[in-house]
């Protein structure tokens, strides 16, 4: 039975408002995982900050949402652990994943297959190793590895971006999914049932926010704050899900002996202090570091056949205490048992526990009387953008938007 428009829309609502809720919990190509070849005539989102002519600029979006066509999109991954639950036909607003950066001798980005689907990954598996170094014996080079192993999360959308008067829907590509992603499902977590439909067609909003700059050594980069939120002047046809890009069919989803090919052409992160040493050996072999052995037999490994029962850790942990810290998460635990071991991490009889990934947000909501009031939904004085058609669509040119007065 086809879904109707009234279910489109409440699921795409629950997906919103199940992601705000699992914030902070713990749960193959080149430069990017995605194939672009299919879209690269289209105009592309890039966050605005700082000022002009005096004033902070303000970033104005509509987040759009696009249709699944992959089936393995309904055992993809958030970054809390849990899966998206959404089927070929389905709609969705956003296609997040996890990558390992500068790998192999053409440092490339690689899909962290663990992170993404819960599947075994040979990346992860050699950074489990260092994970479990006593802290206090760790060294500089087990710390500088467990940088360079350690995946990190993107997400890229469909959007109106009502800034550019030249273009029509934008593609916003391969996002930090800490930069965006995260801070507007803090602002959904403050109004759970007003905002979390913001991608609706019908009944969504405006995301406004600034762009906050900061520096990472001598490279800058534009963190997004201050969201607020406004009614659209009109509601989107449900014919524009037919001109958004299926962002599902734009990811390239290697093998797990296609990540270890690239993954063991060199020894240890590139080196970025003195690349003269990279070829510091007669076989042009990188320095190499205190890694663990790529083809060293395991170390008191539980028996991969014995993944455990619905209620018990195949390595015989307490649920929710070791939560993604030790090699069984991402080699021999299932799906069902890692999101339960996900849920009950986040409970605050399971604090305690260092998260090794670094992420420092408790996922809780507003409290009235202890945070700041979050903004409220404003409107704005109109802006009015320009529209054209992507080349790969045979459609007439749209109407001009305006924001709300």
């Amino acid at each position: 039975m086809a879904m109707t428009a009234k279910e489109r829309r409440q699921k795409l609502k629950e997906r919103a408002q199940r992601s705000a809720a699992n914030k902070g919990k713990k749960g193959l190509g080149r430069k990017s995982v995605l194939n672009l070849s299919s879209v690269d005539s289209l105009a592309r989102f890039e966050m605005g900050g700082g000022n002009q002519d005096g004033k902070p600029v303000q970033n104005a979006l509509d987040h759009l949402p696009f249709i699944i066509t992959q089936d393995w999109y309904e055992s993809l991954r958030e970054p809390s652990g849990a899966t998206t639950g959404l089927k070929i036909g389905e709609w969705d607003y956003k296609l997040e994943y996890a990558v390992h950066r500068r790998q192999g001798e053409g440092e490339d980005t690689i899909l962290c297959l663990n992170k993404t689907f819960g599947r075994k990954c040979p990346i992860c598996e050699a950074l489990s190793d260092y994970y479990e170094i006593d802290e206090n014996s760790r060294t500089k080079d087990d710390e500088k590895m467990i940088a360079f192993l350690k995946p990190s999360w993107r997400v890229s959308y469909n959007v109106y971006n009502y800034n550019d008067p030249e273009a029509d829907i934008h593609l916003w590509l391969d996002s930090s999914w800490y930069l965006y992603e995260q801070n507007l499902q803090e602002e959904i977590q403050t109004d759970p049932e007003g905002i979390a439909a913001f991608s609706d067609l019908e009944d969504g909003l405006t995301v406004l926010f600034n762009g906050k700059e900061k520096k990472m050594g001598k490279v800058s980069f534009y963190e997004a704050v201050r969201f607020k939120f406004e009614q659209r002047n009109k509601p989107w046809d449900e014919d524009i899900i037919n001109e958004t890009v299926s962002l599902d069919s734009l990811l390239t989803v290697p093998t797990y002996d296609e990540v270890k090919e690239i993954y063991e052409q060199v020894d240890g992160p590139p080196d970025d202090d003195d690349k003269e040493k990279k070829e510091s050996s007669d076989d042009g072999d990188r320095e190499r570091s205190n890694r663990p052995a790529r083809n060293a037999e395991p170390k008191d490994e539980p028996n991969p056949d014995d993944t455990g029962s619905d209620d018990e850790c195949p390595a015989g942990k307490e649920l929710g205490k070791f939560f993604d810290k030790i090699r069984a998460c991402q080699t021999i635990c299932t799906n069902e048992l890692y999101q339960k071991c996900a849920a009950m991490a986040d409970n605050p009889d399971n604090a305690g526990d260092e998260n090794p990934d670094g992420d420092n947000d408790d996922g809780r909501p507003w409290d009235k009387g202890k945070d700041p009031e979050p903004e409220k939904k404003t409107s704005r004085p109109e802006r009015t953008r320009g529209g054209s058609t992507p080349e790969k669509k045979d459609t007439p040119k749209r109407t001009p938007r305006t924001r709300n007065r």
